[in-house]
């Protein structure tokens, strides 16, 4: 299927109305081809059990993936129920202008010299994250996505309250946007549970009841976290400990380079610590080793005592990811998980 989708160019040269030769980023739009999938080579990996139920497909597949080249992948889009330019717009191609503080330039940007035009790279990049990263399957629009899971999260912010959460799969678009508002997940939003691992999780929520925690996000009847089948057993990997790991790290990362110039020695080594190794590495634990997680994990220790007003990581959080690291399950000591409903 051919499209014509917008993006954002590059052209180093002067620009109408300035007087120097600059690096310049203008909205250009191209025709791009958008390949059409077979469905039963992207079979639904995970799935709302309400899918099977009365609820319409459409109403709970954002809580559905489908793998394919051993990657879980996400509903972006309706072709059929949309207008194509809103469905396209999720694509990314153009949102990695909201990260820009420069000016980007209109469509048909006039230009007194052009030394380097991108136009050519960037609709080859395009035209190649497309074909790697996106699927138009049936008139839907499916792109690469993480693995989806289950999360506890603690908050100490008015009582302590203890809530079970659904971590959507998350875009995963490395060389053409890094910031997707609606598809981004990084950071720490609490500790990751396989979704293999739904009765451990749902103990771990009903252990801190005991320890005087009070459930949050239920209406007392009804827990608010979807139940989710597991279709396809491979599709699920993911190394729950490590992962949040990274991920509070990502988040300490965030909240430590604004202020990396009043640091300590101490805090300033963490912070570039934590900035070497998320400066061009996404925030997934498959991309570290164990001790450079464990070296992640010490140097979110040395930052924890600074008052980082944005954060919303309590102690008992920290003191969770840590243990939860330190006391994983290794070998022969994996737990017996299921792909039942646990819900």
């Amino acid at each position: 299927m051919m499209i014509r989708h917008r993006f954002v160019n590059e052209i180093i040269g002067v620009a109408a109305g300035f007087r120097d030769v600059a690096l310049n980023h203008v909205y250009d739009s191209a025709t791009f081809e958008l390949i059409e999938r077979n469905a039963s080579n992207f079979p639904l990996a995970t799935r709302d059990c309400r899918a099977g139920g009365n609820s319409h497909w459409h109403a709970v597949r954002s809580h559905s993936t489908r793998w394919h080249d051993e990657s879980h992948w996400t509903f972006a889009g309706d072709m059929r129920h949309s207008r194509s330019e809103t469905a396209l717009a999720q694509l990314g191609t153009v949102a990695v202008a909201e990260k820009l503080e420069t000016q980007v330039f209109p469509l048909d940007t006039q230009f007194r010299e052009v030394v380097e035009n991108m136009r050519a790279e960037r609709i080859a990049a395009i035209q190649d994250h497309f074909d790697r990263h996106i699927a138009l399957i049936d008139g839907e629009i499916w792109m690469r996505a993480s693995e989806p899971c289950f999360c506890l999260q603690l908050d100490e912010t008015d009582i302590r309250k203890v809530k079970g959460l659904f971590r959507k799969a998350a875009a995963i678009n490395p060389a053409l946007s890094d910031h997707i508002a609606k598809f981004e997940d990084r950071g720490f939003k609490g500790q990751r549970f396989r979704l293999d691992d739904a009765a451990i999780f749902r103990e771990s929520v009903l252990d801190h009841i005991d320890l005087g925690w009070t459930l949050d996000g239920s209406d007392g009847v009804v827990w608010a976290v979807p139940d989710v089948e597991v279709l396809v057993p491979e599709s699920i990997a993911l190394e729950p400990e490590a992962q949040t790991v990274v991920d509070i790290a990502y988040t300490f990362h965030e909240l430590a380079r604004p202020k990396m110039k009043h640091m300590s020695c101490a805090h300033l080594e963490a912070s570039c610590l934590l900035l070497d190794a998320f400066e061009r590495t996404r925030p997934a634990s498959d991309l570290f080793d164990e001790s450079q997680i464990s070296e992640l994990l010490d140097a979110v220790r040395s930052l924890a005592g600074r008052d980082f007003a944005r954060s919303s990581i309590s102690v008992p959080s920290l003191e969770l990811v840590a243990d939860r690291w330190e006391n994983r399950a290794i070998g022969d000591f994996l737990p017996l998980r299921s792909h039942d409903s646990a819900f």
